[in-house]
């Protein structure tokens, strides 16, 4: 399975878009960011081995957040099946 990579400040989903996908971080860093209506507020930090967007990938819903790479960053990109 061939792995996506991210330069720092590129966005790998972003807040309310549509997601069916999950992301498994295999190097580098990624921000968590939520929009409060005015900007976006850091309030978490990703790095190797955690898993992301599952709820996206099961329920197909938006993304509750925007994760954007603060360094260079791979990942395992996973989609759900067409149905």
């Amino acid at each position: 399975m061939p792995q996506e990579k991210w330069q720092p400040g590129e966005t790998l989903c972003k807040q309310g878009d549509y997601g069916d996908t999950l992301f498994i971080i295999t190097k580098g860093k990624v921000a968590v960011e939520v929009n409060n209506g005015e900007s976006n507020q850091k309030v978490a930090e990703l790095q190797a081995g955690s898993i992301t967007g599952e709820m996206s990938l099961l329920d197909q819903h938006a993304r509750s957040a925007t994760l954007r790479a603060e360094e260079n960053t791979t990942a395992y990109v996973i989609s759900s099946p067409p149905i």
